[in-house]
């Protein structure tokens, strides 16, 4: 309400550029209950938000800086009744994605990288998926056997790569004579041969550096991570191995399988998000919009 009574300027970036989806996240991959939850949590906040915006109490924010083509589609597809005409966004700009953060292009690609996503994620289990204890060391078990097979064919060491918020020490009991690091994913990134993941939106970035990707399926990880697993595997047709049916490695098929992938990354990535260089990156497009209001100011 302050900042409608003041008439401030409000933007809203959104450039990670990460693949996610309202319908896998807050209602397929969830029962009932938690489906009535999640209309709760998100839905009903939307409706009271786009009230409060039609009777003029708050206002739609000014600029909407966006990466990802197919949801400015959406946005521009989508129609309202006429008490929710006024949209949330009075502009929205295409902005190049946070993506390219500088890698050198001759570094050596000494390692077997795996991005990991916590196999017990908070949303995983706030959406009622989560290993048990026996059922981690099944996958734990799975994991280091494929990576393991990886490290024998090419000769290269393993490094996984934790995300923020798995636990340390249940990785380092569970998975013996690999390096476990955290925080340190773009570093390992830009130094890969070849990257394994499930769903993670790091890959992104190993995309862009045209890495050779692999990516891992398990159904017991739950729906959530399976299905947002397959909006990668939809858009970028990587490789794909199920853990549960590991079979021997055939080196030479292989790498002619994953290097013929690369070559697609490149058209996925322009189909998806706004890279073409007509296109700015936030800052230029922030600087643009404060020099534009200055001038107002002066005149």
């Amino acid at each position: 309400m302050l900042l409608n009574k003041k008439n401030v300027f409000q933007v809203q970036i959104d450039n990670l550029g990460e693949m996610t989806s309202y319908y896998i996240e807050n209602w397929k991959s969830v029962d009932i209950k938690k489906k009535f939850y999640f209309v709760y949590l998100k839905r009903i906040p939307l409706i009271i938000y786009k009230i409060l915006i039609n009777i003029n109490i708050i206002k739609p924010i000014d600029i909407l800086y966006l990466a990802r083509k197919d949801i400015k589609k959406n946005y521009e597809r989508k129609k309202s009744f006429n008490f929710f005409s006024k949209k949330k966004y009075k502009v929205i700009k295409p902005v190049k994605p946070k993506l390219n953060l500088g890698f050198d292009k001759n570094l050596k690609e000494k390692f077997i990288v795996f991005i990991d996503q916590n196999l017990n994620h908070a949303d995983s289990i706030l959406r009622g998926y989560e290993l048990n204890t026996k059922e981690q060391k099944r996958y734990f078990y799975l994991v280091n056997k494929y990576l393991s097979n990886l490290k024998k064919i090419y000769n290269k060491k393993i490094i996984i790569c934790l995300h923020p918020s798995s636990n340390v020490g249940l990785y380092k009991n569970n998975l013996k004579r690999v390096k476990i690091v955290k925080h340190k994913t773009d570093y390992f990134l830009s130094r890969a041969f070849v990257v394994v993941f499930h769903d993670s939106s790091a890959i992104l970035r190993a995309i862009l550096q045209k890495k050779r990707i692999i990516q891992l399926t398990y159904n017991n990880l739950g729906n959530l991570t399976v299905d947002r697993g397959k909006i990668y595997q939809k858009f970028f047709d990587f490789y794909v191995d199920d853990l549960n049916s590991i079979k021997d490695i055939n080196k030479k098929r292989l790498s002619m399988t994953l290097n013929l992938k690369i070559k697609n990354y490149t058209n996925s990535l322009r189909n998806i998000f706004f890279i073409e260089d007509k296109y700015k990156d936030i800052n230029e497009e922030l600087i643009f919009e404060i020099e534009k209001f200055k001038c107002k100011k002066l005149n």
